[in-house]
């Protein structure tokens, strides 16, 4: 079984979040998420509690949802039908995750947050690759979580080009400039 990590973050601060929620809204990194994460395998997203609480949309489709929380309780906002055909799972911690994973079928896993638990999965020693988007912010957006410093055993094996995609809020055009990079170990 397969390990990867996938995040988007502020390049200048490697801030990822505030507030619970991403500071940005970009469509086609988004689309690559879901096409990353679903792949044409049995994948699963592990994600802590307050990730699992800012998703819109609960749970992600077409993969294995996973919780890790010592704190959650019953899930929130999940409909009784998908935990009962175990799309959806919480696990107090790590430990008892990778017992449970062991026994299973699934292909890929895919850690998506927060900060704690990217930190905790780096910490282990058992992500192989890391895909990042690196947001180049000219603003001084706040961030209140924060993608922790990665090891120097991995080593930068993909740069994709610079992409800009543009939105309308309103009256206000807004511009996010990014890229993606693809690290290993």
């Amino acid at each position: 079984m397969k390990f990867n990590l996938i995040v988007s973050m502020c390049k200048k601060t490697r801030g990822i979040g505030y507030l619970n929620l991403l500071p940005w809204k970009l469509e086609n990194d988004m689309k690559r998420f879901v096409k990353l994460t679903t792949g044409n395998k049995n994948n699963c997203v592990i994600m802590g509690k307050n990730t699992w609480d800012s998703l819109p949309k609960k749970p992600l489709k077409n993969r294995k949802n996973i919780i890790l929380s010592s704190s959650m309780q019953k899930f929130k906002q999940v409909n009784y039908n998908q935990i009962k055909k175990q799309q959806v799972c919480s696990y107090n911690n790590i430990p008892d995750l990778l017992f449970a994973l062991e026994n299973n079928n699934i292909d890929e896993c895919w850690v998506i947050g927060g900060e704690k638990i990217y930190k905790e999965f780096l910490d282990l020693n058992i992500v192989s690759k890391i895909y990042i988007t690196q947001i180049l912010n000219k603003d001084t957006k706040p961030y209140d979580t924060f993608l922790p410093p990665l090891s120097k055993d991995y080593k930068l094996i993909e740069k994709r080009a610079l992409i800009t995609e543009t939105r309308i809020v309103g009256p206000i055009v807004k511009k996010e400039n990014y890229f993606y990079e693809i690290y290993q170990k």
